[in-house]
This record gives C-alpha cells, sequence and structure tokens, in this order.
C-alpha cells in the first residue's frame, strides 16, 4: 500500500514536470516568434501619390532662343554709393531716419550684402539698400565692412 502510494506520488510529479516543461515551452516559442518577424514596411501619403515623370518637348531648329538678361553691374549702382557686408553677427535693424529714435522698419542679416546709398553728416549712419529684400533703411555705419 505505501508502496502505491509513493508510485502515485512520482508518477505525479513526473507527469505535473512534463506538463509544466511543455507549457513553458509552448509560450517561449509563441512568444520567440512573435518578437523574431519583421514589422511590416509602413507607408506614407507621399508614396501613394503618383509620380509624373516629365517629358522632354522636341525644340525645333526654327525657335529662337532666348536672350540672356542683362545682370546688375557696379555701373548700375547710384552714384557715390558703394558695396558692404553687414558684420555685425546679430544682424543689423534697418530705422527710418538716422537714429535710434526712429521707427523699425525692419532687419538685415548677418554677413547680407547691401548698398550704402549715402551716409548722415557725422557719419554714424549709413542709409542702404538690402540685396537680397530691397528694403532700404538706416544702419549704423560701424556695423558694415565696405567690399
Amino acid at each position: 500500500m505505501i508502496r502505491n502510494r509513493l508510485l502515485q506520488i512520482a508518477l505525479g510529479v513526473l507527469l505535473g514536470s512534463l506538463f509544466m516543461v511543455g507549457t513553458i515551452s509552448t509560450l517561449g516559442y509563441l512568444l520567440w516568434s512573435r518578437f523574431t518577424i519583421s514589422p511590416a514596411r509602413p507607408t506614407f501619403a507621399e508614396e501613394n501619390k503618383p509620380r509624373i515623370t516629365p517629358t522632354p518637348i522636341a525644340k525645333s531648329s526654327s525657335e529662337p532662343s532666348p536672350t540672356p538678361v542683362p545682370t546688375k553691374t557696379a555701373e548700375d549702382l547710384p552714384k557715390g554709393s558703394y558695396k558692404a557686408t553687414v558684420i555685425r553677427p546679430n544682424g543689423v535693424s534697418l530705422r527710418s531716419g538716422p537714429s535710434r529714435k526712429n521707427d523699425r522698419l525692419g532687419g538685415v542679416g548677418y554677413n547680407e550684402n547691401v548698398v550704402v546709398l549715402e551716409k548722415s553728416q557725422d557719419g554714424e549712419w549709413s542709409k542702404i539698400r538690402s540685396s537680397a529684400s530691397g528694403a532700404e533703411g538706416w544702419v549704423r555705419s560701424g556695423n558694415l565692412s565696405q567690399q
């Protein structure tokens, strides 16, 4: 009787162990296979747009070629003016007149090319035109370097 009881206990422990090992192995396999699958490739709205490929237009030899547009040269500068560059690291403020009390009209960035149109009587202020934006205004002369 004791022998049967010991045999039942041993068989129960063996079957329980096998069940636990099988369950853990199955769960491990499922997790491993789930985490090793590459994710689906994402798609973006830009990829779904139709691609337009330009078709080359055949030029006939009878068509005239476009004439080049003349670029501004040093001769196009107003008399007495010269080119300069903004050397103040933060850029400069354009003012409506040669004083800090005058209204601020905008600004010109660092290392931007400008044309100095005139100077104030004391030489402390310069009236400039931005080469990039075409804006005109007064700035402190010490913030410019003549080219």
